[in-house]
């Protein structure tokens, strides 16, 4: 499955995202992919709905709404320790530009409930 919510930026095969779960299918409301990419890729998370992308391994520069870009990520994996995570309510964007190793992030999508989003950030 293909979500318009994260197209790579940079060659289809600099970015290979897999669907774990599709809303409305093996799930009610969250769908769920798995997006790897290659040593200086860009992914375009484009606005839609509510997401949540979590850094699993590596690290990205993260520019939100055209903001200036701020690291996320470092671990070697998920169990090296705590990791960073982008919040996007759904009118927001961003890029994220890898380092010089591979990315890993988990990217939950959903619809966004009835009350108002908070801001866009890096956790």
């Amino acid at each position: 499955m293909t979500d318009s919510s994260a197209t790579p930026a940079t060659g289809a095969t600099a970015v290979r995202r897999t669907s774990l779960v599709r809303a409305g299918v093996q799930a009610r409301h969250i769908s769920l992919e798995l997006i790897e990419a290659a040593p200086g890729a860009t992914i375009e998370l484009t606005a839609g709905q509510e997401r949540l992308a979590v850094v699993m391994s590596g690290r990205a520069e993260v520019g939100i709404d055209c903001s200036a870009a701020r690291p996320a990520g470092g671990r070697a994996d998920v169990f090296e320790g705590p990791g960073d995570a982008v919040y996007l309510p759904p009118e927001a964007t961003a890029t994220l530009i890898t380092g010089d190793g591979w990315l890993t992030l988990a990217l939950a999508a959903a619809d966004a409930g009835s009350g108002p989003p908070g801001p866009a950030r890096v956790i």
